[in-house]
């Protein structure tokens, strides 16, 4: 089991939150805890269960601080099954140095979006991949 110290934005005020992450099986179990939210959130793929609390935490107006709520940030097909996604840069290719742990911090508030800004982000930048 690990845990991940974080914060969350409400639009007002920035407030402790924590990620507990741990395996059943194939299965991987987030549990979201702050002092008013706890959310348990279970996939087969990481990012995927990650996704499931940015949709509930969406529904409340608040903003998780993590690799895996940045726009720019989306797992290969490879990495799926692990805890690293990419940090996408239009017209550029993804490489190695580019991964970034999904459930680490990040203060880039700016850089934080909706998982539907998450998708088509990706989908701009799997676009621009063909094109070239």
């Amino acid at each position: 089991m690990s845990t991940y110290y974080l914060k969350c934005f409400d639009g007002n005020v920035f407030f402790d939150a924590t990620i507990r992450s741990e395996r059943n099986g194939r299965k991987v179990i987030l549990v979201l805890e702050t002092d008013r939210i706890h959310f348990t959130a279970e996939d087969h793929f990481p990012f995927l269960a990650l996704q499931k609390i940015l949709l509930y935490l969406e529904d409340q107006g608040v903003k998780l601080l993590c690799n895996g709520a940045r726009i720019d940030v989306y797992p290969s097909g490879f990495f799926m099954e692990s805890f690293l996604a990419y940090k996408l840069v239009m017209g550029k290719v993804a490489e190695a140095v580019d991964l970034v742990n999904v459930l680490k911090a990040t203060d880039e508030l700016e850089r934080i979006g909706t998982v539907s800004d998450q998708e088509a982000y990706w989908q701009k930048w799997l676009k621009m991949g063909k094109e070239r």
